[in-house]
């Protein structure tokens, strides 16, 4: 099994007036806790640049449900191609193109799971195996080339639950990143995973709270 690698995040204090009120009739929907989910995403990173071909099959346990990778910016308009096999709980993902030329995440993999499954529970839970890497001229790299980390979203200053604070942590960032700072870029603070940490994502978080949502 793959292992994963974890994230602390700096704990902070509480200042929520920058942020958008949810009205009251919404945070009632909250009492509802047996419809939460918390949202785990495996970072699918690239450590060396010279990668141009991946190849990986991650497993995962029945009480988890997934969605198929998803490309980021990174992979440009090579081909990429992954295939949920809901069935065997398997998903097949393939990067094939020029070398990456740069470090970053190239691939995000989405899981869900009930509120009782804990951050260290995770990584028994889910595997990425018949990793294959090579470089633009199809030599085999090592599978270190390519890491896999998984966080948990949402969950900014690592406390294994997603809550107000860590929306209040990512409006003190933007207001003051050196006082602020997060961890690992913030890589749990951008919740909609659109590559940027901003106030949409602090107020995601507000309505997961609120109840208003029940997972990202």
């Amino acid at each position: 099994m793959k292992k994963f690698k974890k994230i602390l995040s700096a704990v902070s204090a509480a200042v929520l007036c920058a942020m958008p009120m949810i009205n009251g009739a919404a945070a009632n929907a909250a009492s509802d806790e047996e419809s939460y989910k918390k949202t785990f995403v495996v970072y699918h990173i690239v450590d060396n640049p010279q990668i141009a071909y991946f190849d990986f099959t991650i497993g995962y346990n029945s009480c988890l449900t997934a969605e198929p990778s998803m490309k980021t910016a990174l992979c440009g308009t090579n081909s990429f191609n992954s295939i949920h096999y809901n069935i065997s709980r398997q998903i097949k993902t393939t990067y094939s193109g020029s070398a990456f030329g740069t470090t970053g995440t190239a691939a995000t993999t989405k899981f869900l799971g009930d509120l009782s499954v804990s951050i260290d529970d995770i990584y028994d839970l889910i595997s990425c195996d018949n990793v294959a890497i090579k470089n633009a001229n199809g030599k085999s790299m090592s599978k270190t080339a390519l890491d896999n980390r998984i966080y948990l979203l949402g969950d900014v200053n690592g406390d294994d639950c997603v809550e107000i604070a860590d929306a209040t942590l990512i409006l003190q960032h933007l207001i003051n990143p050196t006082g602020y700072p997060l961890r690992d870029n913030g890589i749990a603070a951008d919740v909609n995973l659109d590559g940027v940490i901003n106030e949409d994502d602090a107020l995601l978080i507000q309505q997961y709270d609120a109840g208003v949502i029940k997972h990202f």
